[in-house]
């Protein structure tokens, strides 16, 4: 679609085109076209923070989503506001990183953290906590894009130091509307060198779950891989791998113990997701199966359909891995046992236990 196509389109049937609307219109195309020279003589015409004309943002704004930082340095010294927002809540800031670029287009990576940089610098600088209509940040897509360079420089504190807008330190757990972090949008993504700026250099919350009640290191055994999945359990304070509202109830009596399993399917629990482990197993992701047996993941556990780890890995992973889980399942056994009634137990008796748990 060409520009002025993209312009009519936005108009209503037998509604004309404002003189405001059509200078706009020619500076989209000249920002399109790489025109600095038509760009520079219609510019003073032009009130730059007007999103009342349509399109409903600013010129700065269509400038950073052209990702041409020339144009965005003129429009920021006439004045431009960079915190103005669009109809739906979008920044100057924000558009930049929502420019769709690959890993080979180093030129416009080149140009969106120039642009990122020009927006921090002015002065008004760019509020960094702003949040769009779907409550995402700068940081947010930066994290989501996997934008490294663009992530230190949100997260800085010495770029702008005069300006007070810039002072105000960029929320690193601040959550979209369904409650993902920018943390959790790196690891959703995939971007390991993300993920470990922000576990080393910031306060991030490892523990932050979503409105479903997804947890950062769930949906990390969710995505398979297992360096992210390590990265974060390698975190002090490490993520709660057993993270469930499904527990096992501890009874100090050795009769109640064995029936323990039945007890649960006959009390009324509330709606349940699973473990990592069982999340894991369900993906048959065998790696990282075996980092969080390694850390002592719980087994016994089950989740809202009353299926355990072992349920969710049969016919799926390595008979190896299982053949661990249920050697681990069975020493937990023993030492609960034990500690319960403080006297060693037969083992004829633990091995009925465990086959009976299996």
């Amino acid at each position: 679609m060409s520009v002025e196509q993209s312009f009519y389109s936005l108009k209503r049937e037998n509604e004309e085109i404002s003189p405001e609307e059509r200078k706009k219109q020619d500076l989209f195309a000249c920002m399109i076209n790489g025109d600095l020279e038509k760009f520079e003589q219609i510019l003073p015409t032009v009130d730059v923070n007007n999103t009342k004309v349509k399109p409903l943002r600013s010129i700065l704004s269509m400038a950073c989503q052209v990702d041409e930082p020339e144009f965005v340095t003129k429009v920021l010294r006439r004045g431009a506001d960079p915190n103005l927002q669009d109809q739906i809540n979008r920044t100057p800031l924000i558009e930049c990183l929502l420019i769709a670029t690959n890993q080979k287009q180093t030129k416009k990576k080149k140009g969106k953290v120039q642009m990122v940089n020009l927006l921090l610098l002015n002065t008004p600088s760019a509020k960094k906590n702003l949040q769009d209509n779907d409550g995402g940040t700068a940081l947010f897509y930066a994290c989501q894009k996997g934008e490294l360079e663009i992530v230190k420089l949100l997260l800085s504190t010495d770029l702008n130091p005069s300006d007070a807008f810039y002072l105000i330190p960029c929320n690193v757990n601040q959550t979209n509307k369904e409650g993902k972090s920018p943390l959790f949008a790196a690891v959703e993504n995939g971007h390991k060198e993300v993920i470990e700026y922000l576990l080393r250099h910031t306060n991030c919350d490892v523990e932050c779950a979503t409105k479903s009640g997804m947890t950062v290191i769930m949906r990390a055994c969710t995505k398979g891989s297992s360096e992210i999945v390590d990265l974060l359990l390698a975190h002090v304070p490490r993520p709660d791998i057993n993270r469930t509202q499904v527990c096992l109830f501890f009874f100090i009596d050795f009769f109640f113990f064995c029936f323990i399993r039945s007890f649960q399917k006959k009390k009324k629990k509330p709606e349940t997701k699973k473990t990592c482990i069982m999340m894991a197993a369900h993906k048959k992701f065998d790696n990282i199966c075996k980092l969080l047996l390694a850390h002592e993941c719980h087994l016994w556990l089950l989740d809202s359909t009353e299926k355990n780890v072992l349920d969710h890995a049969r016919n799926k992973i390595n008979t190896e891995i299982i053949e661990q889980m249920k050697n681990s399942l069975h020493t937990m056994i023993i030492k609960t046992v034990a500690s319960l009634n403080n006297k060693s137990i037969p083992i004829d008796v633990i091995d009925i236990i465990a086959t009976w748990t299996y």
